[in-house]
C-alpha cells in the first residue's frame, strides 16, 4: 500500500508496493523479468479500464487547424475511441452539436491505410481556414512506464488487475478469481461515480426520508423490496 498519509496510489512503484504483500512479499528486482511483467500487468490493468469507461478522467482539450478546401482531418494521436470527439468549436460554433447553425455534420472513422483515426465533414468542406479550432476529445493515457510514472485511473483497482494476471501465471484460479471479483467490483463502483449523483443521492437517507415524511414501516416496504412510489 501506499506510504502517503492520503493513503492514494498515484504512481507504478506505489501500485507494485500495494500488490507485494499478496504476490511473494517483495518487489521483483528491476532486472527481473518478473519485474517486467508486474509492470505490463499494471499497463494492461490501466488500458483494460480506460478502454471501458472514464469518461470524464480522460477528457482533454487541443487547438488544431480546419484547412479550407480539406473535408477530413487528422485527429490526435493519444485520440481513444470511435465516440470519442465530444466537441469540435469553430469560430464560436460547436461542430459535433447535433443540428449546429453551421448545418455541419462529423463522422470519425480509423484510416484504413495508416491506422489513425481521422474526422470528415460530411455536410460542407470548410471554405476557410482556422487555426484555433478547439477540440476536447477522450485519449489514451500513457502506459507508465519508470518508477515515478503516474497511474492515471484508480491505483487499487489497477494493482487487483495486475494480481489477477500474477495469480494466474502462478497457477493459482482461486486468488484469481479473488483478485479479478476485487478488480470488477472497483471498476464498476468508480465508473457509478462518473455520473454525479444528485443532492438527494448525496444526502443521508435518514434526512431524505425524514423530508418526505416517510414513516418507518413505508420507509421498509420500498427500500427493502426495491418498488417504486406511483
Amino acid at each position: 500500500m501506499s506510504t502517503k498519509s492520503h493513503g492514494v496510489i498515484t504512481t507504478l512503484a506505489e501500485v507494485m508496493e500495494f500488490m507485494a504483500p499478496y504476490a511473494g512479499g517483495s518487489i521483483p528486482a528491476t532486472n527481473d523479468i518478473e519485474y517486467a511483467n508486474w509492470r505490463r500487468w499494471i499497463q494492461l490493468g490501466q488500458q483494460d479500464a480506460a478502454n471501458r469507461g472514464f469518461w470524464r478522467r480522460l477528457l482533454i482539450p487541443t487547438t488544431i487547424t480546419i484547412t479550407k478546401d480539406e473535408d477530413t482531418i487528422s485527429l490526435p494521436d493519444n485520440f481513444h475511441k470511435i465516440n470519442g470527439l465530444y466537441l469540435l468549436e469553430v469560430n464560436g460554433e460547436d461542430w459535433a452539436q447535433p443540428n449546429n447553425k453551421a448545418g455541419q455534420r462529423l463522422y470519425v472513422y480509423l484510416d484504413p491505410d495508416t491506422a489513425t483515426w481521422k474526422c470528415k465533414f460530411l455536410d460542407f468542406t470548410p471554405t476557410e481556414t482556422v487555426d484555433d479550432a478547439v477540440l476536447w476529445y477522450f485519449y489514451n493515457p500513457p502506459l507508465p512506464m519508470g518508477e515515478n510514472d503516474p497511474i492515471y485511473l484508480d491505483g487499487e483497482m489497477i494493482g487487483f488487475y495486475a494480481l489477477k494476471e500474477y495469480f494466474r501465471k502462478a497457477r493459482q484460479p482461486g486468488s484469481q478469481d479473488d483478485a479479478r471479483i476485487e478488480y470488477e467490483n472497483r471498476l464498476q463502483e468508480l465508473l457509478a461515480l462518473e455520473v454525479l449523483p444528485s443532492r438527494q443521492e448525496l444526502a443521508s437517507w435518514g434526512n431524505y426520508y425524514r423530508h418526505l415524511g416517510q414513516g418507518a414501516s413505508e420507509r421498509q416496504f420500498y427500500t427493502g423490496r426495491g418498488r417504486s412510489r406511483t
